[in-house]
């Protein structure tokens, strides 16, 4: 036998021929964690909170690995030791709204507490087998609530599917609110979840075209089930339009404010006055940008790490997870070695100035070097938002046929949803009863143009 990853290993060699070659193995070695359990007992005891990611690890995939034991042991045992203790268990969801990116946006959706059962931490004192079992069984409790404040899929293109859905749904009175679109995704995962495990096989007639509306069929106990012909055509309208949005590099909302509801004409003059701006912009920062080139060491690095962590990893997609880390990692050691950098060579360049300036330049650079630097970041947003908002123009002047075509795939799309939504009633936790679709590509009061 072999062994690999630094660990060591044997085993018999092959026997006779055609048998199958020895695999190479790792040992784990064991680690005494007693001091740890140990510490964390006594914080409890002393009503501190600790945190814990009973996952143990980072990953992007589209739902939870399976969970550690340790947080299980840990309450059991902190009970165990101290029996008066009145401990509590805070599921807690993390939800990402592009969490790879700086400056982005992430909810925190905090579950009911959960108290140990008296009749697991019984069976943990007892030690051996029933110790196992408790531990085991809390550990289940433990998953099923963390299942409630997360939003799981089984694979990535399902989970698009769902921010698709949560991204185009509205309720009644409009966009649904950050904690409405979480609990709403959450809501209808968990829903997908018991649909697909419920279908029936497709039909002939779901098999047809995708602008057909979903049906929905009525199950033995009189309740209404999807079929599977339904999910399978939505996920396919879904992602069908997503892939139009990428290939013209236009986002949902464009779809509706510009393309839905601008005229050529204003399209073009707005296009020729954004291109102009978009330069603008670019001489303008382009000093800013020079200076700030070494911070392309930062995404260089969190890239790097990106794949080095795919490649180590078992469960990581992308390594998506560890690349905003890694930028604010190496931009904290960057960001003053260039800001002390800049402000010697100031000092230097001052010394061929005429006094006072010598100086003043010096203390000038250090201190207002940070201010110009923020400042080159709200105006590389405000680029970043001008040359983002050319695609959806170009659209409209350049192929003012296709563009209707992408509004009515986002409508067929959306009614499609809208009716699925309003069938099942999974928004009735939010907005109290099925509603019409609230869409500006389907108001009454605001039709879409359909001239040039």
């Amino acid at each position: 036998g072999s062994g690999s990853g630094g660990g060591s290993g044997g085993g018999e060699e092959a026997g006779a021929e055609g048998d199958d070659p020895p695999l190479p193995f790792v040992i784990t070695p064991h680690l005494d964690q007693s001091a740890m359990f140990g510490a964390v007992h006594a914080a409890l005891a002393a009503g501190q909170s600790v945190g814990i990611f009973p996952e143990g690890g980072s990953h992007d995939r589209a739902s939870l690995l399976p969970l550690k034991a340790g947080i299980a042991m840990m309450a059991l045992g902190a009970v165990a030791k101290h029996p008066h203790l009145r401990l509590k268990l805070v599921p807690v969801g993390l939800h990402y709204f592009s969490g790879h990116k700086f400056r982005s946006r992430v909810f925190l959706d905090i579950g009911e507490p959960l108290d140990v059962p008296p009749s697991l931490l019984q069976r943990y004192c007892e030690g051996g087998e029933a110790q196992k079992g408790a531990t085991a069984a809390l550990l289940s409790v433990v998953e099923t609530a963390l299942a409630a404040v997360t939003v799981s899929a089984p694979d990535y293109a399902t989970l698009e599917f769902f921010w698709t859905l949560r991204r185009l749904i509205k309720t009644g009175t409009g966009p649904m609110s950050l904690s409405q679109q979480v609990n709403f995704a959450r809501l209808f995962a968990a829903a997908h979840t018991r649909a697909v495990a419920e279908a029936e096989p497709p039909t002939d007639d779901d098999a047809g075209s995708p602008e057909a509306p979903p049906r929905a069929d009525v199950s033995e106990g009189g309740g209404r089930r999807l079929s599977l012909g339904t999910l399978t055509r939505l996920k396919a309208m879904a992602a069908e339009y997503n892939s139009t949005l990428k290939s013209f590099g236009l986002r949902d909302y464009q779809v509706v404010s510009v393309m839905a509801h601008m005229g050529r004409g204003r399209a073009a003059s707005m296009l020729a006055l954004r291109a102009l701006l978009l330069v603008v912009y670019a001489v303008c920062l382009a000093p800013a940008s020079v200076l700030g080139l070494p911070l392309l060491l930062a995404r260089g690095v969190a890239s790097l790490k990106a794949r080095q962590a795919v490649a180590k990893s078992s469960v990581k997609l992308k390594g998506t997870d560890v690349v905003a880390t890694w930028k604010l990692l190496v931009a904290l050691v960057l960001v003053p070695l260039m800001w002390c950098g800049y402000t010697a060579a100031a000092c230097i360049l001052g010394e061929a100035l005429p006094p006072p300036w010598s100086d003043e330049v010096c203390l000038l650079a250090f201190f207002f070097l940070p201010f110009l630097a923020y400042g080159a970041v709200l105006a590389g947003d405000r680029l970043l938002g001008v040359a983002r908002s050319l695609p959806p123009l170009l659209a409209v002047v350049l192929y003012p046929d296709y563009r209707w075509q992408i509004v009515d795939q986002r409508r067929a799309l959306l009614e499609a949803m809208q009716a699925l939504v309003d069938e099942h009633g999974w928004l009735d936790e939010e907005r109290g009863a099925p509603s019409p679709v609230a869409s500006p590509l389907q108001s009454p009061q605001t039709p879409p143009l359909r001239s040039g």
